[in-house]
């Protein structure tokens, strides 16, 4: 019997997308490609591991595509599921609109409130905070700050000015869409560990690819939402409201048991089920869909540009 046979169902279907994933994306029509649970009459079905490609549209009737241009029904003996969607980020929610989850804790800023440009008529989520020896940072999506690192406003909460960009990456090339903010000292505002509506703790700092459990999604608009991981890794394409786009890889997708997860909640944490770990960030998703992508939170803290002090950051 093959080595490959022997593995688990989970490790076999994640090599055969290493194989064959940049194969599958570059087919017409395929906007994402992931490994997680089969999706049939709309619900995850756990047990049924495939490899899972993401469309804009399934052609209807499947007979009126050529034989040579269908997506195959399985890969070295891994089934696919072709499952339509398409990935958005960049609205965020209006400052005008209802009012978002974007109060202080008792005056002192925290995981989980609105977080926006000084020019901005919408807003995202702060994710986190993050120290090293000097700083405090906020954590949040690139897009939610400003999509030319050269032309980067004062991020504000609500209506206060908290700091200034200290970092910006949104790029295919950097394989990131995130940001930091600096909190400076003069913006008169305290920052506290936890999360708005969640446990007041600080955080460790955990693994989503090892996620056994229900996770915590902690963003602005939605507030609170009990999620699901059901595709890791996920690689595809998220567009932009600009037009533009980007292409992550080694992300996971979540999708939430209650509420939504929708505009605005970009750049929220994702904890593990005890909320004392941070996971990841939602970069963006399909919210027509329920389905959210978030960027593992070791991709942000390992990169160079993500230690404005020569030093990795840690969670608060």
């Amino acid at each position: 019997m093959s080595w490959r046979r022997r593995l688990r169902p989970l490790d076999r279907a994640r090599y055969v997308l290493a194989k064959h994933g940049a194969a599958l994306r570059s087919r017409r029509g395929v906007v994402a490609v992931g490994v997680g649970p089969r999706l049939r009459k709309g619900q995850w079905r756990a047990a049924e591991i495939c490899l899972q490609v993401f469309v804009e549209r399934k052609p209807r009737p499947e007979s009126s595509v050529p034989v040579r241009m269908r997506i195959p029904k399985s890969l070295d003996g891994v089934p696919i599921d072709v499952i339509e969607s398409r990935f958005r980020a960049g609205a965020g929610c209006s400052i005008a609109g209802p009012d978002p989850i974007r109060r202080t804790r008792n005056g002192v800023l925290v995981g989980g409130i609105a977080l926006a440009r000084t020019t901005s008529n919408t807003y995202g989520t702060l994710g986190a905070l993050l120290e090293d020896a000097n700083s405090v940072y906020a954590l949040t999506a690139g897009h939610v700050v400003e999509a030319d690192a050269a032309n980067v406003g004062q991020p504000f909460y609500a209506s206060d000015w908290i700091g200034n960009v200290a970092a910006l990456r949104r790029s295919t090339a950097a394989n990131l869409d995130a940001a930091l903010v600096r909190i400076e000292p003069t913006s008169g505002r305290f920052v506290a560990s936890g999360m708005f509506n969640g446990p007041a703790q600080s955080l460790g700092v955990g693994s989503i690819w090892s996620s056994t459990g229900p996770v915590h999604v902690h963003g602005a608009c939605s507030g609170h939402v009990l999620a699901d991981v059901r595709s890791v890794p996920w690689s595809g394409t998220i567009h932009y409201q600009d037009g533009s786009n980007i292409t992550l890889h080694d992300q996971a997708m979540v999708v939430p048991r209650n509420g939504s997860i929708t505009e605005g909640d970009s750049g929220g944490a994702v904890l593990d089920s005890s909320q004392r770990r941070l996971l990841g960030m939602i970069v963006g998703g399909d919210t027509h869909a329920g389905l959210a992508i978030v960027t593992p939170i070791d991709s942000i803290l390992g990169t160079a540009a993500f230690q404005p002090g020569g030093a990795r950051l840690t969670p608060i």
